[in-house]
């Protein structure tokens, strides 16, 4: 005689199992549960026999940058979003710029800009002397100055105003700064200096 089967998956992990599971009854309820109070501190008991399924979820946003709160609420998250965005694109196109840097096609400016070095200044050799490559390093000066400018703009509008030469220093002139020997770049006054 053939019997009707409750739960065939629970008997055949029962069968090869010698461990036996009991899984409490879950309940989604507004009030708080006697695991959920333990938790942030109201109940000194331990709950036994229980399991506390939990999420966390902040009324306020943290800004990532100073280590604060943010303020200005999903406007900040998209700022931040953006700032990473931006940090990217700049990374992404790291070795081709430190390969034209090396190249003597482009140059670092003094305003944190990358610019074409011209080539009265720089003689083009091997391939820098097609138009075609000029102007893929061109283009790539001008994909990584949008984001450096929009960085100094971010950073210059979060900090005091009496730190703007700070923000210059950090994020404009480093680049500047960092050229290695051989580079060139762009000072102050718009004339071609070669890095010794």
């Amino acid at each position: 005689m053939l019997q009707p089967v409750r739960d065939p998956i629970e008997r055949i992990i029962r069968k090869g199992s010698c461990i036996s599971i009991d899984i409490p009854p879950i309940t989604l309820t507004p009030a708080r549960t006697a695991a959920e109070r333990q938790l942030i501190g109201e109940e000194g008991e331990v709950e036994e026999d229980g399991w506390l399924i939990a999420s966390s979820q902040s009324t306020s946003e943290y800004d990532g940058v100073s280590g604060g709160q943010a303020v200005e609420g999903q406007g900040t998250m998209t700022a931040l979003r953006r700032y990473h965005v931006e940090t990217g694109v700049i990374e992404f196109y790291n070795e081709p710029v430190r390969e034209y840097r090396a190249a003597r096609v482009l140059g670092e400016g003094y305003d944190g800009r990358l610019h074409p070095v011209p080539a009265e200044v720089a003689p083009r050799q091997g391939r820098y002397r097609n138009p075609e490559e000029m102007a893929i390093a061109a283009q790539i000066a001008s994909e990584v100055n949008r984001p450096r400018e929009w960085l100094y703009s971010y950073h210059s509008q979060n900090a005091p105003a009496d730190q703007s030469e700070d923000i210059k220093n950090k994020y404009l002139r480093r680049f500047y700064l960092e050229a290695r020997s051989g580079e060139w770049v762009l000072d102050e006054n718009n004339r071609w200096l070669r890095v010794r």
